[in-house]
């Protein structure tokens, strides 16, 4: 059994073979992370009579010149439960590498290790004994991280689609996220596909949150758009159109405040002044909103983009990859509005996943992505935790001294970014 390098096309077509494939395994991202400081290499592992056995799209950069370290992301491709294949493609690519000067690859595979439901009961815990083969082998597991301090993000919000109809979507949304989407439906939010030019928009309302840079988004949009693989779509806020649904509100409880009036002047009773206070309240509101509407009308007659999400379609699956909203007009829920219908799109397309990307392992009230939780696990989505990272030693030495001094992590910050 030997190891071999592959082009780019030969790893996609056999990545085909491989249930737990995903968009970062594939020659699209390779091509985008070489873009983007990388060196790529595509390589398979083949028995004696020529058959694949696994394959792996490697990232490396140098470390002090003449030393390399690896990232494959998402980890291999191969059978993890096959302890004896996973431990001779592990001696091949430790010998391989260590005379190509690497110190230690990093893995992240797409294993899942709990899943839970969004009141934190787990209901399955699975693959503890590929975590344990992993370590027999010499991966040394870098823990279960709550928060998004790994590359990729480890828990992550997964809706399974698989023999689903389309009202049981609806049903398995939350209370919250049902009112918000008709809320948003109300204030007349329109749902619009993108191009390449509202990258900036999506860049703009999330550079607080991500460290990469506009050209690596746009980038990543026009390499995946060769294979048709990404789309942008924003919500966007009609001021017009809530100038007038605020006005029907208006009148309408005008006229409702005006009868009250009317039976109160002919001693109504106690439960008539109470409807009629409740009545006053309305109405101001509803004067503040026009006078709200009326300024946003004349500030922005073409409308305003208020939210807005970049997504990857691959192998069945759709991934919300960034997304991006502007808190000044969150009152009008248009992140839950262009999830709902992107989810329902793509459901109708066939798609049996859609990926909400990550979120937090801790459900305390107190945390600070508790809000964040909430919003994706409230489409019916599963938290679903996976088995985490793991480092490689290759150059046992040089790793340990690295990592001792705690460079391992900084050479890593530098070079690799979350996405």
């Amino acid at each position: 059994m030997k190891i071999i390098t592959l082009t780019g096309q030969q790893f996609d077509d056999y990545a085909i073979n491989y249930p737990n494939r995903t968009t970062y395994q594939s020659s699209s991202y390779g091509r985008l992370m070489q873009k983007h400081g990388f060196m790529t290499n595509y390589i398979a592992f083949i028995d004696n009579n020529k058959e694949v056995k696994a394959i792996a799209l490697i990232l490396y950069k140098n470390i002090f010149k003449i030393f390399k370290y690896a990232y494959i992301p998402r980890g291999f491709l191969i059978d993890y439960n096959n302890s004896n294949l996973l431990k001779l493609f592990t001696i091949k690519l430790k010998q391989l590498l260590l005379i190509q000067g690497f110190i230690f690859i990093k893995i992240d595979p797409f294993i899942i290790y709990k899943e839970r439901n969004k009141n934190n009961i787990i209901i399955s815990q699975q693959n503890i004994n590929i975590i344990n083969s992993l370590k027999f082998l010499g991966y040394i597991h870098q823990g279960f991280n709550t928060h998004f301090e790994t590359l990729k993000p480890r828990n992550n919000a997964i809706i399974n689609l698989s023999n689903k109809k389309i009202e049981d979507l609806f049903l398995g949304l939350s209370g919250t996220t049902k009112k918000n989407i008709k809320k948003a439906l109300k204030y007349g939010i329109t749902i619009h596909r993108g191009e390449a030019k509202d990258i900036e928009t999506l860049y703009n309302l999330t550079k607080d949150k991500h460290i990469r840079n506009l050209n690596y988004y746009l980038d990543y949009y026009n390499i995946f758009k060769e294979n048709d693989m990404v789309d942008i779509y924003y919500a966007k806020f009609d001021p017009i159109s809530y100038l007038n649904s605020v006005k029907k509100l208006y009148d309408k409880e005008s006229e409702i405040n005006t009868y009250l009036f009317e039976i109160i002047k002919n001693n109504g009773n106690k439960a008539t002044l109470n409807k009629k206070i409740e009545s006053d309240r309305l109405l101001n509101i509803y004067k503040k909103n026009i006078i709200y509407a009326t300024e946003l009308t004349k500030e922005n007659m073409d409308g305003i983009i208020i939210a807005i999400t970049l997504i990857i379609n691959y192998d069945s699956t759709l991934y919300f990859l960034l997304d991006g909203h502007n808190p000044k007009y969150k009152r009008f829920n248009g992140n839950y509005l262009l999830k709902w219908l992107i989810i329902n799109k793509y459901f109708k397309k066939g798609f049996k996943r859609i990926n909400l990307n990550g979120i937090s392992s801790n459900f305390n009230i107190n945390d600070k992505y508790n809000g964040l939780n909430k919003f994706k696990l409230g489409f019916g989505s599963v938290a679903t935790e996976l088995i985490g990272e793991f480092d490689l030693p290759v150059n046992v030495f040089l790793y340990h001294f690295l990592n001792k001094f705690k460079l391992i992590m900084f050479y890593l910050s530098k070079a690799i970014r979350k996405d």
